[in-house]
């Protein structure tokens, strides 16, 4: 299983965010990382626009199933996104519409701590052993 932890503060350009899915998800091809990228991309800004510090994000691939699953937490309860509706109006509020396309599924699971965001999307065929860390 490959997982890995963005530090906090995160990544501050999307180029910074599209080297960091590369180099972690260097096994899968290139749809996949653009894809993860895109997702991850999405969550995040959600967090910081609709959530309260503390962030964290968690991206991880299995090894038994063809599966990258993301994770962003955060500390805020009060501003669940909802999929084509935003609070600012206008043209905004399809991130998540965005995500539930690309994503095999995805959902919200909240927490005394807040809440965590999470998308699982297609990766490559299963690769064989146990599993690695990066």
């Amino acid at each position: 299983m490959f997982s890995s932890d963005l530090p906090v503060p995160w990544m501050s350009s999307s180029e910074e965010l599209w080297r960091w899915v590369r180099a972690g998800l260097y096994r899968e091809d290139e749809d996949c990382v653009e894809k993860v990228a895109l997702v991850l991309a999405e969550l995040v800004a959600n967090a910081y626009e609709h959530g309260r510090p503390p962030y964290g994000v968690k991206v991880w691939r299995s090894t038994a199933v063809p599966v990258v699953r993301i994770e962003v937490e955060d500390a805020g309860l009060e501003d669940l996104a909802v999929p084509g509706l935003s609070r600012w109006g206008g043209t905004r509020g399809s991130g998540l519409v965005l995500v539930g396309g690309l994503a095999r599924r995805w959902g919200v699971d909240v927490h005394r701590a807040g809440k965590t965001v999470w998308a699982e999307l297609a990766g490559r065929a299963a690769s064989v052993g146990s599993g690695e860390v990066v």
